[in-house]
Protein backbone atom coordinates (compact mmCIF):
# COMPACT_ATOMS: atom_id res chain seq x y z
CA UNK A 1 0.00 0.00 0.00
CA UNK A 2 1.43 3.73 -1.14
CA UNK A 3 -0.02 6.34 0.09
CA UNK A 4 -1.40 9.04 -2.64
CA UNK A 5 -1.22 12.69 -1.17
CA UNK A 6 -2.87 15.31 -3.66
CA UNK A 7 -2.83 19.19 -3.61
CA UNK A 8 -5.89 21.22 -3.09
CA UNK A 9 -6.29 20.77 -7.13
CA UNK A 10 -6.06 17.02 -7.11
CA UNK A 11 -2.65 17.19 -8.46
CA UNK A 12 -0.60 14.16 -6.82
CA UNK A 13 1.79 15.04 -4.48
CA UNK A 14 4.82 13.34 -3.37
CA UNK A 15 4.79 11.50 0.50
CA UNK A 16 7.16 13.25 2.85
CA UNK A 17 9.76 11.21 3.66
CA UNK A 18 9.26 8.20 1.08
CA UNK A 19 11.52 9.64 -0.96
CA UNK A 20 10.59 7.45 -4.10
CA UNK A 21 7.35 6.47 -3.12
CA UNK A 22 8.10 3.47 -0.58
CA UNK A 23 5.99 3.01 2.34
CA UNK A 24 6.95 4.74 5.36
CA UNK A 25 6.29 2.45 8.76
CA UNK A 26 3.54 2.93 10.68
CA UNK A 27 4.37 4.42 14.39
CA UNK A 28 4.12 1.75 16.75
CA UNK A 29 0.74 1.66 18.54
CA UNK A 30 -1.17 3.55 15.05
CA UNK A 31 -2.72 2.18 12.71
CA UNK A 32 -1.60 1.62 9.25
CA UNK A 33 -2.91 4.30 7.23
CA UNK A 34 -1.03 3.73 3.78
CA UNK A 35 -3.51 3.90 0.59
CA UNK A 36 -4.79 7.16 2.70
CA UNK A 37 -5.02 10.91 0.77
CA UNK A 38 -6.92 13.97 1.91
CA UNK A 39 -8.84 16.36 -0.34
CA UNK A 40 -9.79 19.47 0.42
CA UNK A 41 -13.07 19.46 -0.47
CA UNK A 42 -14.26 22.63 1.34
CA UNK A 43 -11.49 24.80 2.60
CA UNK A 44 -13.54 27.36 4.45
CA UNK A 45 -13.76 24.67 7.37
CA UNK A 46 -10.43 23.68 7.77
CA UNK A 47 -9.59 19.94 8.66
CA UNK A 48 -12.92 19.59 9.01
CA UNK A 49 -13.70 20.47 5.47
CA UNK A 50 -11.11 17.58 4.20
CA UNK A 51 -12.10 14.17 3.28
CA UNK A 52 -10.02 11.37 4.67
CA UNK A 53 -9.71 9.02 1.27
CA UNK A 54 -8.59 5.32 1.47
CA UNK A 55 -8.14 3.28 -1.43
CA UNK A 56 -6.56 -0.20 -2.34
CA UNK A 57 -4.01 -0.42 -4.12
CA UNK A 58 -3.66 -1.57 -7.86
CA UNK A 59 -7.19 -1.42 -8.26
CA UNK A 60 -7.99 -1.18 -12.11
CA UNK A 61 -11.04 0.31 -11.76
CA UNK A 62 -13.01 3.10 -10.13
CA UNK A 63 -14.19 1.28 -6.29
CA UNK A 64 -17.20 0.80 -4.64
CA UNK A 65 -16.56 3.11 -1.03
CA UNK A 66 -18.02 3.23 2.26
CA UNK A 67 -18.78 6.88 3.45
CA UNK A 68 -18.01 7.30 6.84
CA UNK A 69 -19.48 9.94 9.74
CA UNK A 70 -17.52 9.79 13.23
CA UNK A 71 -20.43 10.19 16.41
CA UNK A 72 -20.10 12.22 19.40
CA UNK A 73 -22.83 13.48 20.03
CA UNK A 74 -23.12 16.24 17.48
CA UNK A 75 -20.19 18.31 19.39
CA UNK A 76 -17.06 16.56 19.25
CA UNK A 77 -15.00 14.24 17.01
CA UNK A 78 -13.57 14.83 13.61
CA UNK A 79 -12.62 12.06 10.54
CA UNK A 80 -9.65 10.58 12.85
CA UNK A 81 -11.98 8.76 14.67
CA UNK A 82 -13.03 6.38 11.92
CA UNK A 83 -9.56 5.66 10.79
CA UNK A 84 -9.74 2.15 12.36
CA UNK A 85 -12.05 1.12 9.92
CA UNK A 86 -9.54 1.31 7.02
CA UNK A 87 -7.39 -2.51 8.37
CA UNK A 88 -11.25 -3.98 8.20
CA UNK A 89 -12.52 -2.36 4.84
CA UNK A 90 -8.50 -2.70 2.63
CA UNK A 91 -9.02 -6.57 2.53
CA UNK A 92 -12.70 -5.92 0.88
CA UNK A 93 -10.91 -4.22 -2.09
CA UNK A 94 -13.28 -1.49 -1.52
CA UNK A 95 -12.91 2.61 -0.61
CA UNK A 96 -13.09 4.07 3.04
CA UNK A 97 -14.14 7.92 3.06
CA UNK A 98 -14.11 9.38 6.21
CA UNK A 99 -15.50 12.90 6.32
CA UNK A 100 -16.49 15.30 9.24
CA UNK A 101 -18.76 18.43 9.76
CA UNK A 102 -19.29 21.61 11.74
CA UNK A 103 -19.70 20.48 15.60
CA UNK A 104 -22.76 21.91 17.51
CA UNK A 105 -24.23 23.84 19.55
CA UNK A 106 -21.61 26.39 17.66
CA UNK A 107 -23.08 25.61 14.63
CA UNK A 108 -26.99 23.44 14.89
CA UNK A 109 -28.66 22.24 12.83
CA UNK A 110 -28.77 21.64 10.03
CA UNK A 111 -25.21 22.69 9.62
CA UNK A 112 -23.82 19.16 9.77
CA UNK A 113 -26.39 17.98 7.71
CA UNK A 114 -25.22 20.72 4.43
CA UNK A 115 -21.63 19.92 5.18
CA UNK A 116 -22.37 16.42 5.04
CA UNK A 117 -24.46 17.01 1.87
CA UNK A 118 -21.49 19.18 0.38
CA UNK A 119 -19.10 16.14 0.88
CA UNK A 120 -21.37 13.78 -1.01
CA UNK A 121 -22.20 16.05 -3.93
CA UNK A 122 -18.37 16.77 -4.46
CA UNK A 123 -18.38 12.71 -4.33
CA UNK A 124 -20.71 12.43 -6.83
CA UNK A 125 -19.09 14.45 -9.59
CA UNK A 126 -15.44 14.17 -8.35
CA UNK A 127 -15.12 10.66 -6.59
CA UNK A 128 -14.15 9.10 -9.95
CA UNK A 129 -11.28 11.33 -10.10
CA UNK A 130 -10.43 9.55 -6.92
CA UNK A 131 -10.96 6.41 -8.07
CA UNK A 132 -14.07 5.88 -6.57
CA UNK A 133 -17.28 4.76 -8.05
CA UNK A 134 -20.06 7.31 -7.33
CA UNK A 135 -22.69 4.47 -8.30
CA UNK A 136 -21.64 2.47 -5.51
CA UNK A 137 -21.66 4.03 -2.32
CA UNK A 138 -22.91 3.01 1.81
CA UNK A 139 -23.42 5.51 4.36
CA UNK A 140 -22.05 4.09 7.31
CA UNK A 141 -22.33 6.30 10.61
CA UNK A 142 -21.67 5.57 14.74
CA UNK A 143 -23.92 7.48 17.11
CA UNK A 144 -24.68 10.64 16.03
CA UNK A 145 -22.79 9.80 12.60
CA UNK A 146 -25.45 7.44 12.49
CA UNK A 147 -28.00 9.92 12.78
CA UNK A 148 -26.25 11.75 10.05
CA UNK A 149 -26.13 8.33 7.92
CA UNK A 150 -29.48 7.58 8.29
CA UNK A 151 -30.54 11.58 7.45
CA UNK A 152 -28.68 11.79 4.69
CA UNK A 153 -30.25 8.41 3.71
CA UNK A 154 -33.53 9.16 3.82
CA UNK A 155 -34.20 13.13 3.72
CA UNK A 156 -31.55 13.82 1.31
CA UNK A 157 -33.04 11.31 -1.42
CA UNK A 158 -36.54 12.79 -0.90
CA UNK A 159 -35.38 16.12 -1.32
CA UNK A 160 -33.01 15.04 -4.68
CA UNK A 161 -29.65 16.41 -3.21
CA UNK A 162 -26.76 15.53 -5.24
CA UNK A 163 -24.79 12.93 -3.96
CA UNK A 164 -23.35 9.36 -5.10
CA UNK A 165 -25.72 6.28 -5.42
CA UNK A 166 -26.58 5.29 -1.65
CA UNK A 167 -26.90 1.49 -2.15
CA UNK A 168 -27.13 1.09 1.55
CA UNK A 169 -26.64 2.31 5.06
CA UNK A 170 -25.23 0.96 8.61
CA UNK A 171 -25.05 2.50 11.62
CA UNK A 172 -24.09 1.60 15.36
CA UNK A 173 -26.26 2.91 17.86
CA UNK A 174 -27.60 6.01 15.65
CA UNK A 175 -30.42 8.24 17.17
CA UNK A 176 -33.37 7.11 15.32
CA UNK A 177 -35.70 8.75 16.72
CA UNK A 178 -35.08 12.58 17.68
CA UNK A 179 -37.81 13.75 19.40
CA UNK A 180 -37.78 10.50 22.07
CA UNK A 181 -33.74 11.17 22.11
CA UNK A 182 -35.16 14.90 23.13
CA UNK A 183 -37.24 14.05 25.61
CA UNK A 184 -34.86 12.17 27.53
CA UNK A 185 -32.05 13.97 27.40
CA UNK A 186 -34.62 16.67 29.15
CA UNK A 187 -36.00 14.26 31.79
CA UNK A 188 -32.59 13.95 32.93
CA UNK A 189 -31.19 17.87 32.59
CA UNK A 190 -28.77 16.63 29.78
CA UNK A 191 -28.70 19.13 26.67
CA UNK A 192 -27.14 16.95 24.33
CA UNK A 193 -29.80 16.93 21.79
CA UNK A 194 -30.80 20.43 22.42
CA UNK A 195 -27.48 21.82 21.72
CA UNK A 196 -27.38 19.89 18.60
CA UNK A 197 -30.97 21.92 17.59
Amino acid sequence: WRPRRRDDDGRSLPHPGTGSGARAAPRPGTADLSGHHHVADRRSLGERGNLHIYLPENASAAVPFVFGIHGGGWMDGDQATLHYLWERFRPLGIGLVLASYRLAPEHPFPAAYEDLLAALAWLKSGGGGQGLDPSRCLLFGSSAGGHLAMLLATRAIAEDRPRPAVCGVAQICGVMDLPAQYAWDEERGRSLTRDFL
